[in-house]
């Protein structure tokens, strides 16, 4: 099963530690931390490309809907619904799936998995940044996207 090639823009979600447990925010507040791997996510910068890895095998989950297992890449979620975070230190941020880059989605639908990922600042003017255009894709692209992997 071979990544997918995104045709547009793609507004995904991502949680990041943006402050520590005193409250300071890290770096004079110009980015955050992924949660898990503990990589620097600068605002608006495109992180650097790489190889979306999996481990060559293709699984069948018991609806019978076929998947990959994806051990490396940029992790985000597919909307902001039930997303847990603490909101003590971490932050549900905008990110773009640029158009160009390789990704995955899960087998829940819930998750990409991307080559490269943008996390937006509050005040970036990029159209993934707007409620509208968010709305659009969750009601229209992503519900067509699953359909045709099988995943609704």
């Amino acid at each position: 099963m071979n990544p997918m090639i995104a045709e547009m823009d793609i507004p995904c979600y991502k949680v990041l530690r943006v402050k520590n447990k005193k409250g300071e925010s890290f770096n004079c507040g110009q980015g955050g931390y992924s949660r898990v791997m503990d990589y620097w996510y600068n605002w608006d910068f495109e992180q650097p490309d790489i190889d979306i890895k999996n481990d060559g095998k293709v699984y069948t989950d018991v609806d019978g809907s076929k998947f990959v297992i994806v051990n490396e890449g940029y992790h985000s979620y597919t909307t902001k619904d039930e997303i847990s975070f603490d909101p003590e230190t971490e932050k549900i941020v905008v990110c773009v799936i640029p158009a160009g880059a390789k990704y995955f989605i899960g087998n829940s639908g819930r998750q990409y998995v991307s080559s490269t990922l943008i996390a937006l600042s509050e005040t970036s003017n990029h159209k993934c940044n707007i409620p509208e255009y968010q709305k659009i894709w969750k009601e229209q692209c992503l519900p067509k996207l699953l359909n045709i992997l099988g995943l609704r």
